[in-house]
């Protein structure tokens, strides 16, 4: 919808880069923004993440430091 004309949203950088060129969605500079926010990750210790959540992990993991 946003694409679309229809207001503003939160999205992922990725994806307005996806867009920008096309001229259907415009970063806009917010002070404040983006924000960070807390994830905390969890996993069963009988059965430990895949291959997947490995990842998401490490990827995370990079990210806070």
């Amino acid at each position: 919808m946003a694409a679309q004309g229809f207001g503003w949203c939160i999205l992922p950088s990725a994806l307005v880069a996806e867009f920008a060129p096309q001229g259907g969605l415009v970063a806009l500079d917010i002070p404040g923004w983006p924000r960070a926010i807390s994830v905390d990750l969890l996993w069963n210790k009988k059965a430990p993440p895949g291959a997947a959540g490995s990842w998401l992990r490490q990827h995370l993991q990079r990210r806070e430091r």
